[in-house]
């Protein structure tokens, strides 16, 4: 060959086309391997009566690592069968869940006492009405307010203090 003489690898007369070269194909993404707690301990008992060298056969044969081996020691130590089952993967448990949950029930509940003290108030107006009974008109609004108050306030938490800061520069 001359010094500087560009010769293409391929021609399209060898290849065909310049598709056969170059794929488009995706191909599907890998699943992560998962080896039994079983499993783990006959590799390492295996490895626990290799001579030197052989250990390196070992990973090849089973296609495992070394990093396979030194966590999986590490999870034994630990405990055996234990510290050798998967962890659990993915998002942790949100702890404010169960509290909110609690919440939404304590409020369900107060809206429901709320409604039936409201019905009662109801019903007296028109028993009083029916019997010719004049009830004062402070009774009932204080029955109202006090109904309403004690729901509300059990309810809902105490409002925070309103700042008067006069912009976020404090001028």
């Amino acid at each position: 060959m001359w010094a500087g003489t560009y010769v293409p690898a391929h021609t399209e007369q060898e290849v065909g086309t310049v598709d056969a070269i170059v794929s488009t194909k995706v191909d599907p993404k890998s699943e992560r391997r998962t080896f039994s707690a079983i499993y783990k301990l006959r590799i390492l008992e295996e490895v626990d009566a290799c001579q030197p060298g052989e250990v390196g056969a070992l990973l090849r044969r089973e296609g495992l690592y070394a990093s396979h081996l030194t966590t999986w020691r590490k999870q034994r130590a630990q405990g055996a069968l234990n510290g050798l089952t998967p962890k659990q993967r993915g998002r942790k448990a949100d702890p404010n869940t169960t509290e909110r949950a609690q919440m939404h029930k304590r409020i369900a509940q107060l809206e429901t006492e709320l409604e039936k003290a409201r019905t009662v108030i109801e019903v007296q107006k028109k028993l009083s009405t029916l019997l010719g009974v004049p009830l004062s008109a402070t009774a009932t609004a204080t029955a109202t307010a006090t109904a309403t108050t004690t729901a509300t306030d059990e309810a809902t938490p105490p409002a925070l203090p309103v700042s008067k800061s006069k912009g976020w520069r404090g001028s």
